[in-house]
């Protein structure tokens, strides 16, 4: 093999190796983005399951993780690699969404989450227990 020969080989696996590191970027990116899609399903679930069992239920979110409570068990979810939690704004400043057995949310709010340079809003309608999940609209 010549030196221009390894040069070349060289250069095509940094190029490869580029591109594939990249395409995982994305991926975890995208996991990220529907973690909190996952999320506001199962808030919806809880709100339906705290009808169905006449019982409270609730969402902790903490900084590495949420737990879903129900029925006395708790199921801790960590959060994906690139999925950051921001903040977290209630009506009774609590990290969590609750729902008594009525449906009706007894602690709404917003959730705030990071992927990347976008933000995620997981909001709980106060009155209605409306649960849905927004972009923010970010000005540069």
């Amino acid at each position: 093999m010549t030196l221009v020969e390894l040069i070349c080989v060289i250069a095509i696996v940094a190029v490869l190796i580029t591109i594939g590191v990249m395409g995982m970027k994305g991926v975890r990116r995208f996991k990220a983005e529907r973690q909190i899609h996952t999320m506001a399903g199962e808030l919806s679930d809880l709100r339906k399951r705290a009808m169905m069992t006449r019982k409270h239920t609730r969402m902790n979110i903490r900084d590495d993780s949420y737990a879903i409570i129900c029925d006395e068990k708790e199921k801790v979810v960590s959060y994906e690699k690139d999925l950051e939690f921001v903040d977290m704004n209630t009506s009774e400043k609590h990290n969590d969404f609750a729902f008594s057995p009525s449906g009706r949310p007894s602690n709404s709010g917003t959730a705030t989450f990071r992927v990347g340079t976008n933000t995620f809003h997981l909001i709980v309608a106060p009155v209605s227990g409306r649960i849905r999940m927004e972009r923010a609209n970010e000005e540069n």
